[in-house]
């Protein structure tokens, strides 16, 4: 049985809460979910309201080996450039959750080589598994899911590319439409059924994208060069008749992008698969 908890800060340093020298993690609780959706009694029955979940915090036994109180003091100093992303890797594959370390204790050795810290991590999301579709324009494309899987579809018609969900939460998404493109149109259908569009009016040039987000908040458009700098928020130059933002539904996800240039365009599209518990 696979069982391992990476942390990681917004510097990009990765920390191994499985290493019992350096800081390890015992007696994890937390990872399961709590509803608390509200109920509206009509006569005997109890109708839901809008469907809720608790905000999950994630607590363990932190247990620091040689020189605790120096691991100790790199270990908060770490957590320090928050937020921080869990990983969670289990036999059914790799999840991520944002969090923020919200409370640990701290005590003395009473004379053992171990210190241990009580810890608790406070969740800014739902845990997710990340999963990336991209089509590079020639009317081939491809699927891979999360950073352990490597299988690969081959049944993508140009400019389209497919995601499924088997998650009941609706789920956020990057999605990037490459230049040289003109006035692109994003579509997205669920199970074959169109359920909303997003238009932008301009062209977006050779060597710069365009990138429609829903997995950070404000949800954003933005026009970036091929390493990601921001060349102009392009939110007020979109068509406010459309939904312009999409989430990943239960079911087959289709995202497809028609523009008024002849050849494909290169589209990908990176999905956050939400899960109450893994």
């Amino acid at each position: 049985m696979i069982r391992e908890f990476t942390l990681t800060n917004v510097l990009g340093q990765t920390y191994s809460l499985m290493n019992t020298n350096d800081g390890a993690m015992f007696q994890p609780k937390g990872l399961g979910y709590n509803d608390v959706t509200e109920y509206e009694q009509v006569g005997e029955l109890f109708a839901p309201l809008t469907e809720r979940f608790g905000q999950q915090v994630i607590s363990g036994q932190m247990v620091f080996g040689t020189q605790p109180y120096n691991k100790y003091l790199a270990f908060t100093k770490f957590c320090r450039h928050a937020p921080l992303s869990l990983s969670y890797k289990t036999d059914a594959g790799t999840y991520h959750i944002p969090v923020r370390l919200t409370k640990i204790e701290k005590g003395d050795t009473d004379g053992w080589t171990y210190l241990e810290c009580p810890v608790e991590f406070t969740a800014l999301a739902r845990m997710y598994q990340t999963v990336v579709a991209n089509n590079t324009g020639g009317g081939s494309g491809g699927k891979v899911y999360d950073y352990t899987y490597d299988y690969v579809y081959g049944d993508f018609v140009a400019d389209t590319v497919s995601i499924d969900s088997d998650s009941v939460t609706p789920s956020p998404c990057r999605i990037t439409i490459f230049g040289p493109c003109t006035k692109p149109k994003w579509l997205h259908y669920v199970n074959a059924v169109q359920v909303a569009t997003g238009y932008y009016k301009y062209t977006i040039p050779d060597q710069h994208k365009l990138v429609i987000d829903t997995t950070d908040s404000p949800y954003s458009i933005q026009e970036q060069d091929m390493l990601g700098n921001l060349i102009a928020d392009r939110y007020e130059q979109c068509d406010f008749s459309t939904d312009r933002f999409f989430l990943l539904e239960y079911g087959h996800n289709t995202i497809s992008v028609s523009h008024s240039d002849a050849d494909p365009v290169r589209i990908m599209v990176e999905g956050y698969i939400f899960h109450e518990t893994v």
